[in-house]
Order: structure tokens, then sequence, then C-alpha cells
């Protein structure tokens, strides 16, 4: 009878602690835009690693058009000391093996302008959506990501 209690005890205790990490290291998220392809929702890992391709949740970025400072999550597709090339109506990020078309105007018709960076610095990332027509870091009226507001890397989505 006490070995069922304290197995039982032990049971209780490590979903306890097992909880206590997923709440206090992650966070559930509604994707505010049509970005991500079929994507509604993010669980993210609070922390500041990531990588390229990881899709990031960040907060605080301030980009012209978008009010309000919802959570944003886009797809990281260039990290300090890639290289940007501007060719045509296409930017590229390299070593990203995506080439991204550039668009003259947001949906609401607001005029949109590429990257002016050429080098990705240190403390920025570069991050995009996957649709086409996704208002992100191709253009200047978005422009970098600060590595300070990224709040986590999507673990989970759906």
């Amino acid at each position: 009878m006490k070995r069922k209690v304290l197995n039982l005890t032990i049971g209780i205790g490590s979903l306890i602690l097992v909880c206590w990490g997923i709440t206090t290291q992650t966070m559930l998220l509604k994707c505010q835009s049509d970005s991500l392809s079929s994507i509604g929702y993010l669980v993210v890992k609070k922390g500041a690693f990531f990588e390229r391709g990881d899709i990031v949740c960040f907060q605080g970025h301030k980009p012209q058009y978008v009010k309000g400072n919802k959570p944003l999550g886009k797809r990281i597709l260039g990290i300090p000391g890639d290289q940007i090339q501007k060719v045509g109506s296409v930017i590229k990020v390299i070593p990203s093996p995506f080439i991204l078309p550039l668009l003259k105007q947001t949906s609401k018709g607001e005029p949109l302008s590429p990257l002016s960076f050429t080098i990705i610095p240190e403390g920025y990332v570069f991050v995009a959506g996957d649709h086409p027509k996704s208002f992100d870091s191709r253009y200047d009226e978005f422009g970098l990501v600060n590595i300070e507001n990224i709040r986590g890397r999507a673990i989970w989505w759906w």
C-alpha cells in the first residue's frame, strides 16, 4: 500500500513539474496574419536560440503600415552576416535558397521600397512570410528585425 502511494505521489509530482516547465518555458500564440501558410496558432519556446529556417514570434518591432504592437510570426531567412541581393523584381538572401518577389505596393495601396541593406548586421535577422505577398523584411517599410524583439521560436504549429 505504501509503495502505491509513493508511486502515485512521484507520478503526480512529476506531472506537476512537467506542466510547470511547459507553462513557464512556452507560450501559445494566435498567428496575427496570413503570411505563414496554413498556420493559425504557434506554440513558442521562449528564449533567444534560433537559426535560419525557424519560425519565430517577435513583438516590439514597429514596421510602417502595421498598427498596434501585436506579436508577429515569420520565418527567419537571413542571419547576421548573410548577403542581401536585389536582382530586378526579386530579392535573395544568400546563402538561403529562397528567391522572393518584390511588390510595388501593399494590399491597401501603400508604396513599398526594397530593403536597402546589403549585409545583415549583427543583432538583426531577415524574416519573411511563406506567402509571396507577405509584408516582411524584403521592404524598408518593414525592415530587419532586432534579435532583442524575438520572444521565441515556434516548436509546434497548426
